[in-house]
């Protein structure tokens, strides 16, 4: 997970990229925790058509029998298949 925030003038935005089972939550005072992340799991439908459409198989919800993860970086198990862009989620 990577976060940064974003000030200017007006606003202030709370930015947060994420790859695989890394989550991140925002909590604000008298709020229950917002969850800001989704896991990429090989078992997810979305995740699991994307890696079928590069080649790859998901055996046993896992990436190639391997991996949880849909999406990572420095992962190289099932790096032909392996999806490297983040999801990312800006908050006000």
């Amino acid at each position: 997970v990577c976060a940064w925030s974003q000030r200017t003038s007006r606003f202030h935005k709370l930015h947060v990229a994420n790859l695989g089972d890394s989550r991140a939550l925002l909590c604000r005072k008298g709020e229950k925790p917002n969850r800001l992340t989704k896991d990429h799991k090989a078992s997810d439908p979305d995740e699991k058509s994307a890696i079928e459409s590069r080649g790859g198989s998901v055996i046993g919800g896992r990436l190639s029998g391997l991996l949880v993860v849909s999406r990572s970086l420095g992962d190289y198990k099932g790096e032909k298949y392996l999806n490297r862009i983040p999801d990312i989620v800006t908050v006000n």
